[in-house]
């Protein structure tokens, strides 16, 4: 029989995304006694674990070649703050006198993890934030297409970047469809949309944010529904929750003040082939 007690969280090493972690377990079996230096864990003691929880399964096999075997988490948590540095940023206004200024023209960030973003806070009055589940067990083929609808609420909202989830690493670029009303029923109508922005940047690894920043913003009305279309490149594709019509894991609806996300659909060819729904994007 093997004993473990799991170890205690550890904080990432400076720098790093995650710990080396070191545990330990007993086995004592009622012939051969203490066969502790026999275990055999997976992923071993003294290896590198993320951030996040690993499970570690532990096995060993006495004289008799009878097997015995358990599983611990090993967690390390991500105490490590991003570090913002601000640089200075000289602005040509066009010819209405506006400039538009995105967050990543007057500063960049760094982190021990992937994932951080720059965002303006205390401009143009409150900034709102919606917290979803960024995962995945499913996706589509690269140059594909995700659709969902945002419903503003009492103000105008501009829309200047999207986070994306996709696996596939180097610069991209995504093409923004909108259209007035949902897009449930329209995935495959391409005459309905309308191609109101295109962003760029540079994939993250599946399940991190990947930053879209938008060429132009995107002035979405009080009180309107908008349907949304995102299209990658033919050498990007999107991650995304939900198989069947099983849209799990998350929710099918986020929302706050400012706006409601109303989700999701998936397509392979954009405004063409089948969609796939539901799928949290």
């Amino acid at each position: 029989m093997i004993s473990v007690l799991s170890p205690a969280p550890s904080d990432n090493e400076a720098g790093q995304c995650g710990a080396v972690v070191n545990f330990a377990a007993v086995a004592i079996d009622t012939e051969d006694g203490n066969i502790s230096g026999d275990i055999v864990y997976s992923p071993d003691t003294g290896s590198f674990f993320p951030v996040g929880t690993t499970t570690v399964t532990a096995s060993v096999t006495d004289s008799d070649g009878n097997t015995s075997s358990c599983t611990f988490d090993v967690t390390v948590n991500d105490v490590e703050a991003p570090v913002v540095a601000c640089t200075d940023f000289t602005a040509q206004l066009d010819a209405t006198g506006n400039v538009t200024v995105f967050p990543g023209d007057v500063a960049s960030v760094t982190d021990n993890c992937p994932g951080a973003t720059l965002q303006f806070q205390g401009i143009g009055g409150p900034v709102g934030s919606i917290t979803t589940l960024f995962n995945s067990n499913n996706g589509g083929i690269n140059g594909g297409a995700v659709f969902f609808d945002v419903t503003v609420g009492a103000s105008d909202i501009e829309v200047n970047a999207f986070e994306i989830n996709t696996p596939d690493a180097g610069a991209f670029t995504l093409d923004v469809y909108t259209l007035v009303g949902t897009f449930v029923g329209n995935q495959q109508v391409p005459g309905a949309w309308t191609l109101t922005a295109t962003g760029t940047g540079t994939g993250a690894g599946q399940d991190n944010p990947s930053l879209a920043t938008l060429g132009s913003s995107i002035t979405m009305l009080a009180g309107t529904t908008y349907g949304v279309a995102l299209v990658l490149d033919a050498g990007h594709n999107h991650r995304y929750s939900g198989t069947g019509t099983n849209p799990a894991p998350g929710s099918t609806s986020y929302s706050n003040a400012d706006l409601t996300l109303s989700l999701g659909s998936a397509q392979n060819t954009p405004f063409s082939s089948a969609p796939f729904t539901l799928r949290i994007i």
